[in-house]
């Protein structure tokens, strides 16, 4: 199988808008406006002047047949059937939040159906994609007439309507498993395409082409059944996504990092929560090497762990961010001299020779009584910055002294 992991991709590509009026499908068309005197950079208008105009026109849920191959025809006419019978009356015992309003307004993420049909004909139809992004999976929030949400982060982009993700899958004879935690910023749901088209698994299966006709739990009953096939899947995406979710994780990382003084142990715990994530280590990086002269030896035998299977997981992408560098500085608050030289080897190698580098695997050298290495050190911090204080008033120690044992540690520089 191909597996597709999808990361804030589907609210960027083309969606579709559509509202249903009194049981009546519509169409959503958009103008788009800039204000008068608007001025961008040579290149783009300015996103925060942009304003939409909306207009709703009636159309058949033929409506795809002009505009996806014939093959996927049959799997948008279903959605779009299914989701007008669903709207056509106001649901009983529901939330009142959702059953006093009229009719409903959704998107369907067309760019995205089309991508994952071309990356599909690759694999024979079959490919297991699991998609984050801002969204819902209950088709209730899609209830009451309103303009679709746009969000504005230098670009913009939609909500995603994972339903929608589900319905299209469900008719090409997969199935869904999804997130059901609602209040989330993030959902992540995986889906499942077998290759087997409408004949999937399950002992009460149907034919997709009945799929407008099932309410919404006949769809749940015969996508849990699809998955049955697959009990590894569901009970692994139930352990790493359900019981505590990416989103679920952010909070805690949120909230730790808004405290005062998180204590060492609490940052420790929330690494080893994120697998030894390089990410999680620079937010909480200062806090850790400031706690250091506190830690006790199984705090330091623990600090020492996780830095090296910080590092293990790191993949240099980002040149903003020398994680070598401050796991430089973590080694050698924790006296792990040989091991910082090594952190600082690869920051300049990946980042540059930069002189605080070289001055702090100058203090490295002078911990080991390498002193000559020291010298060497020191000197490349000072042709680097020649200024530069600390690395002068260094090399003149371990110049004087390299002979008498008497240079005791300081804490590296930031």
């Amino acid at each position: 199988k191909r597996a597709r992991k999808c990361n804030y991709l589907i609210d960027t590509l083309c969606h579709d808008i559509f509202q249903i009026e009194d049981g009546i499908l519509k169409e959503g068309l958009v103008s788009v406006g800039v204000e008068v005197g608007a001025r961008g950079d040579g290149n783009a208008m300015v996103i925060d002047s942009i304003s939409n105009e909306y207009k709703y026109g009636e159309v058949g849920t033929d409506y795809y047949d002009n505009f996806v191959p014939p093959s996927e025809r049959p799997h948008m006419s279903q959605i779009l059937s299914w989701y007008q019978q669903y709207f056509k009356s106001v649901p009983e015992n529901h939330e009142e939040e959702f059953s006093l309003k009229n009719g409903a307004s959704f998107t369907l993420p067309n760019g995205f159906f089309i991508a994952l049909t071309n990356l599909t004909s690759l694999s024979n139809g079959r490919a297991l994609i699991i998609a984050g992004d801002k969204g819902t999976s209950n088709p209730q929030r899609m209830r009451g007439l309103s303009d679709p949400h746009l969000a504005f982060h230098g670009s913009f982009s939609f909500m995603c309507n994972f339903h929608a993700v589900m319905m299209f899958i469900f008719a090409k004879g997969g199935f869904a498993i999804p997130n059901e935690q609602e209040e989330t910023s993030l959902q992540v749901n995986a889906y499942v395409l077998s290759g087997n088209g409408d004949s999937c698994t399950g002992t009460s299966d149907v034919k997709t082409t009945t799929m407008r006709s099932l309410s919404i739990q006949e769809l749940d009953k015969v996508n849990y059944e699809r998955s049955l096939m697959f009990r590894n899947l569901r009970n692994s995406f139930d352990d790493h996504i359900k019981h505590f979710s990416p989103n679920d994780f952010y909070l805690m990382q949120r909230s730790l990092k808004e405290e005062a003084q998180p204590s060492l142990s609490s940052i420790v715990a929330l690494l080893k929560l994120s697998n030894w994530d390089p990410d999680v280590f620079f937010k909480f990086r200062e806090t850790i090497i400031q706690a250091l002269p506190r830690a006790n030896v199984s705090m330091r035998q623990d600090l020492f762990r996780a830095a090296t299977l910080i590092w293990d997981n790191h993949f240099h992408l980002n040149n903003d961010r020398d994680c070598a560098f401050e796991l430089g500085r973590v080694f050698f608050g924790l006296q792990f001299y040989n091991d910082a030289l090594r952190m600082y080897s690869i920051s300049n190698t990946l980042y540059g020779d930069h002189y605080i580098t070289h001055h702090n695997a100058g203090l490295c050298y002078s911990s080991l009584k390498r002193y000559d290495d020291a010298k060497s050190s020191f000197s490349k911090s000072l042709s680097l910055r020649p200024e530069y204080e600390k690395a002068k008033i260094w090399l003149e120690t371990v110049t004087a002294e390299a002979n008498s044992g008497a240079i005791s540690g300081v804490n590296g520089e930031n």
